[in-house]
């Protein structure tokens, strides 16, 4: 949500689409910097082709990563951008507003996730105070050809 305010700064003659699942982002932030916005969980995203994947502190959410990995494919992604806690504990409060973390990663799992359809060419951990409220990896995905 934020990041995606940020990000479009830098991309003024790119067509950007933006999923989110909180309603109140969608109209703080992004409706009024953006045409393209999805108020939804992202496996419900209407088909349509894209370039880059920025995920942000989402990966993690994902109980099913195979249906995720799947929905990545048929938006014909070519990039992945991919940002994920790590060296956290895993949260299990079911009173939080939003899904818990389902899955931590090392840098090896989430390369191991992609590698089949995408080949890992960065990779990079941060730390707290970065770039979020703790300590993160950001991987760079290109699709094999």
């Amino acid at each position: 949500g934020i990041f995606s305010e940020i990000f479009c700064n830098y991309f003024l003659n790119s067509e950007a689409s933006v999923c989110e699942l909180d309603d109140s982002m969608c109209e703080k932030y992004l409706n009024r910097k953006f045409k393209n916005v999805y108020s939804c969980d992202f496996v419900d995203m209407p088909p349509k082709k894209f370039d880059v994947l920025i995920m942000i502190d989402v990966l993690e959410h994902f109980d099913n990563l195979q249906v995720l990995k799947n929905k990545i494919l048929d938006l014909g992604f070519k990039y992945l951008v991919l940002q994920v806690p790590f060296e956290r504990p895993i949260t299990l409060e079911k009173e939080k507003k939003f899904h818990h973390h389902f899955h931590m990663f090392s840098k090896e799992s989430i390369n191991s996730l992609f590698k089949d359809k995408f080949k890992m060419s960065y990779w990079t951990s941060t730390k707290h105070g970065f770039s979020a409220k703790g300590p993160e990896q950001i991987a760079v995905f290109e699709l094999r050809e």
